[in-house]
């Protein structure tokens, strides 16, 4: 399964993918599988509805793997917590966030998030 299949925004669909990220990184008890676990674990918060703790989470990853200069996690983060952004209604950190990523990722497998930013800053402009 593809990172990009764990974003979603159906409850029960992010609890079992929840489980699923867990038992992916449970077998790495580092600091970066903890924070892997935390970015999908932010994502079942904000597919509950608990914007605030999602949030707090994602940016918390979001400094982690900068720190560590994983681009690739970074770039999840960011790409989750603009999502988080836009189901608040605060476009200019959506816009940021996915203004990040565009600038971010560089290989092409990963193209796909820099689509997704790019869709999403898009949407600001028509709405």
């Amino acid at each position: 399964m593809g990172v990009s299949q764990w974003f979603t925004s159906d409850l029960s669909e992010a609890l079992r993918n929840l489980v699923e990220a867990k038992n992916a990184f449970i077998h790495l008890n580092d600091e970066e599988s903890q924070m892997k676990t935390l970015m999908f674990t932010a994502c079942v918060y904000r597919s509950m509805g608990d914007y605030d703790q999602s949030y707090l989470d994602l940016q918390r990853c979001i400094e982690f793997f900068h720190k560590s200069k994983n681009t690739t996690w970074e770039a999840l983060s960011l790409l989750s917590l603009a999502m988080t952004c836009e189901q608040i209604g605060d476009y200019k950190g959506m816009r940021r966030y996915n203004q990040q990523i565009v600038k971010l990722v560089t290989e092409p497998e990963l193209q796909w998030m820099v689509g997704r930013a790019l869709d999403g800053i898009g949407t600001i402009y028509l709405n």
